[in-house]
């Protein structure tokens, strides 16, 4: 279940709405995600946006539940699954004013390059240029992915809070942060069975 947190919200915070309305047009498309049974807008009731309940969650992105030989494969699943989502249609599947029109990208390094101004020591920061849009999902890494439990194949992807459209690459530069984060960055990937960024 889902709901927003009681209380004076900002705009466009906790938009269960939109979880609700990206998580109905994907599960319509096979994508994996949980079953959105219903929504509702009344305030009042307590809970909001039900969905169904899906085992298999890992926050540790050494798996170090999983033997070697599987981690590897969960790894390949957790990518395909990305690029299955980004090779969808938005148009296609209702979702064309799902997010703003205009290069994301630009949008965000010219949000976030006020607060990396403020500490400059020598400037680095670029805008890529937006090559097309796709469905993003904004929050891609291991503890918003539930996995089979017996078999490496993701079967739920959650909290599609900061989803939008916007350019895959986006979707998988986010994704390849796990990698120089705390958990990646320090653990040994060959002894791991992990492939390594490069």
């Amino acid at each position: 279940m889902r709901r927003k947190p009681f209380g004076k919200l900002l705009p466009s915070a906790h938009a269960v709405d939109r979880e609700f309305r990206v998580i109905s047009a994907l599960g319509h498309q096979g994508f994996p995600v949980a079953h959105a049974f219903a929504l509702c807008t009344d305030d009042a009731v307590i809970w909001r946006g039900p969905l169904h309940h899906v085992d298999g969650g890992r926050t540790d992105p050494t798996l170090p539940s999983q033997p070697s030989e599987m981690r590897p494969k969960i790894f390949r699943s957790k990518i395909e699954t990305l690029a299955e989502l980004h090779m969808l249609d938005p148009d296609r599947i209702g979702l064309a004013d799902f997010g703003k029109a205009g290069n994301y990208f630009a949008h965000q390094v010219d949000r976030w390059a006020k607060q990396y101004r403020a500490s400059e020591t020598q400037h680095i920061l670029t805008v890529t240029e937006q090559k097309r849009i796709s469905i993003v999902h904004g929050n891609y890494r291991l503890d918003n992915i539930i996995f089979h439990a017996r078999q490496p194949r993701v079967i739920a992807v959650l909290d599609w809070e900061l989803s939008t459209l916007d350019d895959p690459m986006s979707g998988f530069t986010y994704l390849l942060m796990q990698w120089i984060r705390p958990g990646l960055a320090d653990a040994d990937l060959k002894a791991l069975n992990i492939r390594s960024m490069d």
